[in-house]
């Protein structure tokens, strides 16, 4: 798992936010913190998820503003552009499965392996037909211009790949599961295979998931819990030092993707972390009450 590519925030955010990075001993990848002491015997849950969880450009992400709600400690263990596999690591099982219970994001599926390109763990595919290794959306607008004809087969076949990884994942996991959709477009908007590019084709997160997909995985958890919300979407980036508004580089993260950001216009807003938060809170607690 150390080997895989991870996106490392701070390098692009750390004027908007200090995410207080740390490692999990033997596991080489750094999670958003506070850093979690799990000698202390205290209770915890855990979420796993992408950059949705782990919280990008928010001070209190919806992890940390449940745990408070609920009076636990919450282990983030959200990663940018994740996929289930990460979480089969059996060092993050014995975390997972540590806790009273685990929110697991509903993540894309466009990192997810077909008969193209083969799933890396994070956005990285490797393109069998090229051998290299390159972001999911430049690996999936060369199918868009080389092999369009086959692209709903490749969307099909990445959606059973999918469902396959959560299915391994929820098989090793031995605590109550709420299965959490976080998007701001309503569960069942479906991949439109019209696209003109790579970005249309992905739309917003979690991007080339099918709601019938969703559906399959859902009944393998405890409870599901949806939140769509669109509250300050797009809000303007500020300096957490000065208070003036900034501008972010995300070249320093995909060189892919050379854009400078004034705006959030892709993750969730501190106002759509309240909204995740609320949303999980009578699972949560019903799943507290359950074991106690």
């Amino acid at each position: 798992m150390s080997a895989m590519w991870q996106p490392h925030y701070d390098l692009r955010d750390h004027e908007i936010v200090d995410y207080q990075y740390w490692e999990l001993p033997g596991t080489g990848i750094q999670f958003r913190g506070p850093a979690v002491d799990f000698g202390d015997p205290a209770p915890y849950f855990s979420c796993a998820g992408a950059a949705q969880t782990f919280g990008c450009f928010v001070a209190d992400p919806y992890p940390a503003l449940l745990g408070a709600r609920i009076g636990m400690r919450a282990v983030n263990l959200g990663l940018g552009s994740a996929t289930p596999v990460i979480f089969s690591d059996e060092r993050l099982l014995k975390i997972i499965n540590g806790g009273r219970f685990l929110v697991l994001q509903v993540m894309a599926a466009r990192q997810c392996g077909n008969s193209r390109l083969q799933s890396l763990g994070t956005d990285l595919v490797r393109d069998r037909r090229y051998g290299d290794e390159v972001p999911a959306h430049v690996a999936w607008q060369r199918i868009l211009d080389e092999e369009r004809s086959e692209l709903e087969r490749y969307v099909a076949e990445s959606q059973a790949t999918w469902v396959d990884q959560y299915q391994t994942l929820l098989r090793q996991i031995h605590v109550p599961v709420i299965f959490f959709y976080y998007s701001v477009k309503t569960k069942g908007t479906d991949p439109s295979m019209d696209a003109k590019d790579a970005l249309t084709l992905f739309d917003a997160f979690p991007q080339l998931v099918r709601g019938s997909s969703i559906d399959v995985v859902a009944k393998l958890c405890d409870d599901f819990v949806a939140c769509t919300s669109t509250r300050n979407h797009g809000h303007r980036l500020t300096s957490r030092l000065s208070g003036e508004p900034v501008e972010v580089d995300n070249s320093v993260l995909d060189p892919h993707m050379t854009m400078r950001w004034k705006h959030n216009w892709y993750y969730p807003s501190p106002e759509m972390h309240e909204d995740a938060a609320a949303s999980l809170l009578p699972a949560a607690s019903a799943l507290m009450g359950s074991s106690a």
